[in-house]
């Protein structure tokens, strides 16, 4: 083997230990709900009437929701392949929930909206109290006992 194939399979060595890396942190955080506070890209200095950490709430940036209900926002795009199974999975969620509201937004007709909150990929979940706080957010495919769990607690507390 010469210097040029050598150099050639470390590079490809590389690249696939590179993708791997890549595939294992994207299935390890894909879909997870996390607290809405700590989600990073949707800080945006804007003053707001729900909002106390300084991030956008829905209505702000033109979302109406159901007031004083819980609801679970979904953000999904016509080209998004997993939003349909989201919905179905969100929509089997909410059957033991039939007082929380599934409201699904589509992006490209709410830009704004998209930019303000920082949606970076589709599907993206909200999980808004009854004040109109999001509390929590996934962004991917979101993960069934995760999701139970979350609007469980947040629908006992009264």
């Amino acid at each position: 083997m010469d210097g040029v194939q050598l150099i050639g399979m470390i590079g490809l060595a590389v690249v696939l230990v590179l993708v791997a890396a890549i595939a294992i942190l994207r299935t390890r955080f894909d879909g997870r709900l996390r607290s809405a506070a700590n989600s990073g890209p949707a800080r945006r200095s804007v003053t707001t009437e729900t909002g106390t950490d300084g991030a956008p709430s829905l209505a702000d940036v033109g979302i109406s929701l159901p007031a004083s209900q819980i609801s679970v926002v979904q953000f999904s795009g016509q080209f998004c392949a997993v939003c349909p199974q989201a919905r179905t999975l969100v929509e089997r969620v909410l059957r033991d929930h039939p007082d929380i509201s599934h409201v699904e937004i589509d992006v490209a007709e709410h830009l704004e909206a998209v930019r303000a909150l920082g949606i970076r990929r589709t599907p993206t979940l909200l999980i808004v109290d009854r004040l109109g706080r999001a509390v929590h957010r996934a962004s991917g495919m979101p993960r069934e006992p995760e999701l139970r769990r979350a609007i469980a607690d947040l629908a006992a507390r009264r």
